[in-house]
């Protein structure tokens, strides 16, 4: 009876349901099982919220581009690059609403993200997924980097977005544009 009791109680908490015992009529094992997988369930993330991008969007500075997968090839050391797209790298997170960095990158040109130059912070960015969900952030903050430093995109903590870009007189460093996850819709 206890093995199928603690059985029970594994198979209600996988499906999310709360169940309360009643200590008079559950053994010690029981409750010490309930409370052991309540405890869990608490600690438990929130499931995450993702999508494959498609399409990224800050109105204020009209801005509106296709996104599609970009692919680091280890033979020539190089990422995929488009002439009039934003390339995703495949190699960070996906947009989530519940961890990492995902990294957006491509030319600095009036193709592409010239007009990300006239960003302000708290502008807001709309990222587009292929099956319909917009995830929105706000711009926080921008910093330039060398190109071999990759320290920008090694990131752990709340969902952000790194839009990377080329700048400088010869396009020789790496401007980092950080945006703050705000929510996601259906």
């Amino acid at each position: 009876m206890k093995n199928i009791t603690s059985k029970l109680l594994l198979l209600l908490f996988l499906i999310g349901y709360m169940v309360t015992i009643s200590t008079a009529t559950a053994g010690t094992n029981e409750v010490a099982a309930l409370t052991h997988y309540q405890q869990l369930f608490s600690t438990m993330p929130s499931v995450a919220i993702s999508g494959e991008p498609v399409r990224l969007t800050i109105a204020r500075i009209g801005l509106d581009l296709p996104v599609v997968d970009g692919v680091y090839s280890p033979q020539t050391h190089t990422w995929s690059l488009g002439r009039t797209t934003a390339q995703y790298a495949v190699t960070t997170p996906l947009p989530n609403d519940l961890t990492g960095n995902t990294f957006i990158y491509g030319h600095n040109n009036a193709h592409v993200f010239g007009k990300l130059l006239a960003i302000q912070p708290g502008d807001e960015l709309v990222l587009s997924m292929a099956d319909g969900k917009r995830f929105h952030y706000l711009y926080r903050t921008s910093f330039d980097v060398s190109p071999l430093n990759v320290e920008a995109i090694k990131y752990e903590g709340a969902p952000v977005l790194t839009i990377q870009t080329c700048v400088g007189q010869l396009f020789e460093q790496r401007r980092m544009f950080r945006f703050d996850f705000q929510y996601a819709e259906a």
